[in-house]
This record gives structure tokens, sequence and C-alpha cells, in this order.
């Protein structure tokens, strides 16, 4: 199985908007703040896009959606299927 999606840097720049959103929100401690700041520009380096960079941020966030809300959505449909004993087929299309 391989690990690599359609756009690797549309899944890396959520990271690194899931990093920037969670030192905004207050998540992550101040004393761990500059490590997720150094996170941010090494994603954003060998993914090769500028974190900051308006036009960038237009073509590869995923915004108004979140890393954090679609894990949620996999997570709750893979335990829906995990108690229910249905395919995941018939979940997604209920």
């Amino acid at each position: 199985m391989t690990t690599k999606g359609k756009d690797p840097k549309k899944l890396a720049f959520a990271i690194c908007e899931y990093f920037s959103d969670s030192i905004a929100d207050g998540t992550i401690k101040p004393d761990d703040i500059e490590g997720l700041e150094v996170s941010i520009q090494c994603i954003s380096e060998a993914f090769g896009f500028d974190f900051s960079d308006e036009t960038q941020k237009k073509a590869l966030s995923i915004k108004p959606a979140s890393l954090a809300s679609i894990f949620d959505v996999f997570a709750n449909t893979q335990k829906r299927v995990a108690d229910n004993k249905v395919p995941l087929f018939l979940i997604l299309i209920s």
C-alpha cells in the first residue's frame, strides 16, 4: 500500500495548517511553539511551497475543512463500520 496520495503537496499544506491552527488556538504549550514553527518551515521546504504565500494558500488550502475534521469523519466512520459490521460503502451512501 502506498502512502502517497494524489496531491501530497496539498496534504503537507494541510498538516502545516493544522500545526498553525494548533499554535493559534492555544492547543500547543508556549514552550513547544518554536518546534512546530520549525516543522512548518521544514515541511514547506520539503514539499516545495511557501506556507506564508497567499496565492499558494488559495491553491493548496482545504479550508473551510480542516485536517482534524477530516480525521474525525474518518474515525467516526471507521467506528460505525466496526460497531455495525456494515460494509463501508453502505454507510457512505446512507
